[in-house]
């Protein structure tokens, strides 16, 4: 009952004229979606199965975000040391000024180096403090993206927690998705049958 093809022993023999090449292929979607997994972060859960058909927006994983919150948190805090550090500096300054109007001409040129020199120190404090801020701006936009979420709707092709090929070594992607819709046949030649092979030649697909 199963259905069978029948190729003339001469077509195998390749004693007829012609050639009959063989190539070897699969079937699969027209797109494909992978996702790389943050190696600086821990997955915490997996939403998502092998197999499991997911709509655009899907969530499919997410990270733990204690880590990160606890950098948030103790980024802030650095940061109003640092405030506090220039507003301190600034009434250093005040003082210093007010000091400097009751003393002799010789001893102003003392004060006014202690001025610069804390200038210069405020100067360093705001750019740490510039530097902090763009580091809590990073760990909160990771903070945001903690939940991946699907681009593609689709079929869950396969899930690797190790991120390798266990024979191979090869870096796996840690989820891939299969888009649903138009479908591809994709074989593989060599460079003794490419020569057969021109656009617009007809070929036979066998399951």
């Amino acid at each position: 009952g199963d259905k069978v093809y029948v190729e003339k022993v001469s077509s195998m023999m390749n004693t007829n004229n012609g050639v009959q090449n063989r190539y070897s292929g699969v079937v699969e979607p027209q797109e494909s979606w992978e996702v790389k997994k943050d190696g600086e972060k821990v997955v915490k859960e997996i939403y998502v199965k092998e197999g499991d058909a997911v709509e655009a927006g899907t969530p499919l994983f997410a990270y733990d975000t204690q880590d990160i919150q606890d950098k948030i948190a103790t980024a802030k805090l650095e940061m109003e040391g640092i405030n506090n550090e220039i507003s301190d500096y600034y009434n250093q300054i005040e003082t210093l000024k007010s000091e400097r109007a009751e003393v002799s001409e010789d001893d102003k040129f003392q004060y006014t180096t202690q001025i610069q020199t804390i200038q210069t120190t405020i100067k360093q404090a705001q750019y740490n403090k510039e530097s902090k801020r763009v580091e809590i701006e990073r760990l909160e936009e990771s903070l945001n993206h903690a939940a991946v979420s699907s681009e593609i709707s689709g079929t869950v092709k396969s899930i690797s927690e190790n991120g390798y090929d266990q024979y191979t070594g090869e870096e796996l992607p840690f989820i891939t998705v299969l888009a649903t819709g138009d479908y591809r046949v994709k074989g593989t030649v060599n460079e003794q049958n490419i020569w057969a092979l021109s656009p617009g030649t007809p070929v036979l697909l066998r399951s």
